[in-house]
């Protein structure tokens, strides 16, 4: 079975956004068709944005989706799992990141080790840089200790100083905030746009001469 984990929105033409959803689809062996989407979130929780759902598959065969959940301010980001052990009929939500815990800056991606109960959240941590978070319970929970780096040590912050395209239209984060945080970094600041920079394939030259 192929699953799909996706987000979707309503955005007026003054740019206010409303229904925001999380859904699951799948496809069953055999079939050439994507089935009805079941939605994972409750219509009646007050939320600015979904981020980037994604989902996996437990060794023991519960479905695990993780995305990022801002309020209508769009000032913070609390990372979500959500987990079924019956296919999807019904979910459990937990906020593995407490507000003293881990510092999130970024993506937040479940992948699984097939031979054990271990399940690893791929994320951009602020102290760490990329990072791997370890379960060893199916993805129950995340101890705080059990974070390490992808990369090396020095090589940690790699991805926060090289380069940025930051768009002044991002719907979901304030551009200042971003490029004061990233200001050692070569930045390509851009007028208008948003958080998806949708006009991406505009700036590839730019960022393909940055690249070398």
């Amino acid at each position: 079975t192929i699953y799909f984990a996706f987000a979707t929105e309503y955005v007026n033409q003054q740019g206010v956004r409303s229904a925001q959803r999380v859904w699951l689809t799948s496809l069953p062996p055999g079939e050439t068709e994507f089935g009805a989407p079941l939605e994972i979130t409750d219509p009646e929780d007050v939320v600015g944005v979904y981020d980037q759902p994604a989902i996996t598959v437990t060794p023991s065969g519960d479905l695990l989706i993780t995305y990022g959940e801002a309020p209508p301010d769009l000032q913070t980001t609390t990372l979500v799992t959500q987990r079924s052990e019956d296919g999807g009929r019904t979910w459990t939500k937990d906020v593995p990141i407490p507000n003293d815990g881990p510092q999130y800056m970024n993506l937040f991606h479940p992948c699984v080790s097939p031979d054990s109960d271990r399940v690893y959240l791929l994320y951009l941590d602020a102290d760490l840089g990329v990072a791997l978070w370890r379960s060893e319970d199916g993805g129950q929970s995340f101890p705080a200790e059990n974070r390490a780096p992808v990369a090396a040590e020095d090589e940690s912050e790699s991805m926060m100083v090289d380069g940025n395209c930051i768009a002044q239209g991002d719907e979901v984060l304030d551009w200042r905030e971003m490029q004061a945080r990233y200001a050692p970094a070569h930045v390509r600041l851009l007028e208008g746009g948003d958080h998806a920079l949708s006009d991406f394939e505009l700036h590839l030259p730019a960022v393909l001469a940055f690249l070398g």
